[in-house]
């Protein structure tokens, strides 16, 4: 799920979290711990019903579901120390900014049902994402979402931002539409590539 600031796409990962069969495991990934722990967490905690919870080892950065269902949070910063674990569902935050490297050692540990992996970002450029999502056509889904496609944001955010990039096209592109854009000067990847592909 590709989209600008805002766009509600933390909101639709954690989610799918919630809708991974009982008794699974899986892991929730962000670039760094303080993204890890600032947004995907927090977003995590904020939308799952605290009755839900059995247990959550801060240590440990393990979460216990009543259903049997354990989440792993954990950080792509160092990829190798993701190699291990055999899990059977992957949630990406910020996707577009973890490495390539780090991707094909998550996408490794999906060894059991359901094996479903799923990445919410802002585009970065013409990055490995791009690439494995936009060019090597690989199967890979690609839904797409603006910043002013959130009707819960703060009235009058997306506007007031629009203005703040306005200046820079590319850039706005990029954080607000989602677009893959190569701010070094390129033309924008189109709204209907993104949905084609």
């Amino acid at each position: 799920f590709v989209g600008g600031v805002g766009s509600g796409k933390t909101f639709a990962g954690v989610l799918n979290i919630l809708m991974m069969p009982a008794g699974t495991t899986g892991m929730v990934v962000a670039p760094t711990y303080p993204m890890l722990r600032d947004a995907t967490q927090q977003a995590f905690f904020d939308v799952c019903p605290p009755q839900l919870i059995a247990s959550h080892n801060k240590h440990e950065q393990r979460t216990t579901l009543h259903t049997g269902t354990t989440i792993l949070w954990r950080s792509a910063d160092r990829p190798h120390n993701l190699r291990g674990p055999n899990i059977g569902w992957l949630y990406v935050d910020e996707g577009a900014y973890i490495t390539e490297a780090a991707w094909k050692v998550l996408i490794a540990r999906l060894r059991r049902r359901p094996a479903k992996a799923w990445i919410t970002t802002t585009a970065n450029g013409h990055n490995w994402l791009y690439r494995w999502c936009c060019v090597l056509q690989l199967g890979y889904s690609l839904p797409h979402a603006n910043t002013t496609d959130n009707p819960f944001n703060a009235p009058g955010f997306a506007q007031q931002l629009a203005r703040q990039y306005a200046d820079d096209p590319a850039y706005l592109a990029q954080e607000m539409e989602g677009a893959f854009v190569d701010l070094s000067g390129s033309k924008r990847i189109p709204g209907p590539l993104l949905s084609q592909v």
